[in-house]
């Protein structure tokens, strides 16, 4: 019985760990930005109660620093959204040298993704838009929006525009449902282990992301798609 595309992708990754760097990077610096916004959100809620409770000198004086803290917290994870949008181009970028059978380095990914940064960009803010949306259902719902934006980063480094890479990740990840639908369900598991807790989460960018993008990349490239 031939491996599936499960199998093959999973030996695929095995064989070129170098894939999750990217993502390395961009979990150590969401985990400190996070870390550091948390603090700073805190402390500025802090100091925006402290000011409503009269108009005293301690008080007239932590609001404007409050003000500054939610700014940089705000900095912070524009900070982590923006290394993690970055890793993703560079890991589909790896991931489609590898099953076009390429084996191109971290650096010379990074170049080829560079003409690609705005529309990459673009597309990440109305994913992470539409998101927001599924993440009203508690774990379930995050999980499936980030199930069905997995092959979007794929799209726009192989020169879609926002739409159309948009489109196609949602039309990608539909019909691999009937075509294979081990594919789906494989990366829908893995974020659903991700949206169960923080410190699983990171662990998923950085394991199972490139895993995900990896899977598609070669379901996509079977299936005529890229």
């Amino acid at each position: 019985m031939p491996d599936s595309l499960v199998e093959r992708a999973l030996r695929l990754y095995a064989e070129n760990l170098y894939i999750a760097v990217p993502m390395l990077a961009a979990v150590i610096v969401t985990a400190v930005a996070s870390t550091l916004a948390a603090i700073l959100t805190a402390a500025s809620i802090t100091g925006v109660i402290a000011a409503l409770h009269g108009p005293s000198a301690p008080g007239l004086l932590l609001a404007p620093v409050a003000a500054v803290l939610l700014l940089v917290s705000l900095l912070l994870a524009l900070i982590a959204v923006t290394a993690n949008t970055l890793a993703g181009g560079v890991v589909a970028e790896l991931a489609l040298a590898l099953v076009r059978g390429e084996r191109i380095g971290v650096g010379e990914a990074w170049e080829r993704v560079k003409p690609h940064l705005a529309r990459l960009f673009l597309a990440a803010l109305v994913a992470g838009v539409i998101s927001l949306v599924f993440a009203v259902i508690p774990f379930v719902g995050l999980a499936a929006a980030e199930t069905l934006f997995t092959p979007l980063p794929l799209l726009v480094v192989s020169g879609r525009g926002v739409l159309g890479s948009l489109d196609g990740s949602f039309s990608t990840v539909l019909g691999s449902l009937s075509r294979r639908a081990e594919v789906p369900l494989v990366v829908f598991i893995i974020y659903l282990v991700g949206a169960a807790h923080h410190v699983l989460g990171l662990l998923v960018s950085l394991v199972g992301y490139p895993y995900a993008v990896l899977l598609y990349a070669l379901y996509m490239r079977e299936e005529g798609l890229l």
